[in-house]
């Protein structure tokens, strides 16, 4: 997309002596037209700039992605680009690869190559197919039960963010990722409803999660005796340092809500709408489910209250 073509022989009615294909492979001599097929796509070499990079990620743009995910490819495609300072070849890509291989895990190194390959994809790049995407880790999550629970409320007993530390621990029951959680306001919270609009998450799509008393009670106390100048209710950085050396992180609080919704035998499709799962993939979730939120509410209510 972005690389620039060599300029195409000009001269007289004589043959040209070398055949030019994208900038930065090798000038062959044409009676080597065999070895030219393999030699040129070892040494291809595809300059890109930072407005190159600026254009692709505003076309990503276009994919409805969040700006936190977007951000995040950008860090990783400039992180690739500086490495090959700006000229993208297999050998720089594949040393660059195996340079990070071990400082990251298994998870985040394949996010990396995954947007590394649609980036050289964009570019039409010919050895694409030489970068291989490593397999999904095997993955167990952990079990989070009442006890934990119990646990973490007992640890801020005392503590001078108490009422907030129990107000974040009741979000367990909303199904909130722990980036909902930090964007949260009042004002998206409906205490005539027992509802909260999630404006936006991880899939760019907006939904709503429900909540029970247990929530409301410890929503309304925290909130009478909250700061008054607070953009968010649960800031990222001072959460995220209250919860350090907490029995369990605010994260795992999303997994307490889906173990716990189907050890109550909650409906599958609703749980996974509450949730917001990406709905990609999900026949049955993309194309036939049509619950109205008095439904889904209900099922809620049935299980959590």
């Amino acid at each position: 997309m972005f690389g620039k073509k060599a300029n195409s022989w000009f001269g007289s009615s004589e043959k040209a002596p070398f055949e030019t294909t994208a900038v930065g492979r090798a000038w062959l001599p044409q009676q080597k037209k065999t070895e030219l097929r393999t030699t040129t796509i070892e040494k291809q070499v595809i300059r890109i700039s930072k407005e190159n990079l600026k254009e692709y990620i505003s076309l990503r743009e276009t994919e409805n992605l969040t700006k936190k995910w977007l951000y995040q490819i950008n860090l990783f495609l400039t992180d690739y680009l500086k490495y090959c300072d700006f000229e993208i070849s297999k050998n720089q890509t594949i040393q660059y690869l195996n340079s990070i291989r071990s400082i990251y895990h298994q998870t985040t190194y394949r996010k990396r190559i995954l947007q590394i390959r649609k980036f050289l994809q964009d570019n039409n790049i010919d050895w694409l197919d030489k970068i291989k995407i490593v397999p999904m880790p095997v993955y167990r999550p952990q079990r989070v039960t009442d006890s934990d629970i119990k646990a973490c409320l007992a640890y801020f007993e005392g503590n001078k963010f108490e009422l907030q530390a129990r107000a974040v621990i009741s979000l367990r029951y909303t199904g909130l990722r722990p980036t909902e959680i930090y964007r949260l306001t009042e004002k998206e919270i409906d205490f005539s409803t027992n509802r909260i609009d999630v404006k936006t998450s991880k899939t760019g799509q907006p939904r709503t999660v429900f909540f029970n008393n247990e929530v409301r009670e410890a929503m309304i106390k925290y909130i009478q005796n909250k700061p008054k100048r607070l953009r968010y209710l649960f800031g990222e950085v001072h959460c995220r340092r209250m919860f350090t050396k907490a029995p369990l992180q605010i994260k795992m609080l999303r997994k307490w809500f889906f173990q716990e919704w189907n050890r109550r035998n909650g409906n599958y499709l609703i749980g996974e709408l509450i949730g917001g799962h990406s709905i990609r993939g999900n026949v049955t979730l993309g194309h036939y489910t049509a619950f109205s939120l008095e439904e889904m509410q209900k099922e809620y209510n049935r299980v959590f209250n």
